[in-house]
């Protein structure tokens, strides 16, 4: 349920796995015409606006 996910949700208790942040990772690189390289120890939705906001 989207209205439950909060910026400290982590990605384990939403059930995204390995080849859903790839798929996601993807799809943000194309919409936002960014590279990610390799991020590691994303494990908050939080997290990952901080590094995409770094970029």
């Amino acid at each position: 349920d989207p209205a439950t996910v909060e910026g400290s949700s982590t990605f384990e208790s939403l059930n995204v796995d390995s080849l859903d942040m790839v798929e996601l990772i993807c799809e943000l690189e194309d919409r936002c015409d960014i590279d990610f390289g390799e991020p590691e120890g994303l494990t908050t939705i939080d997290e990952l606006v901080a590094y995409v906001d770094s970029l």
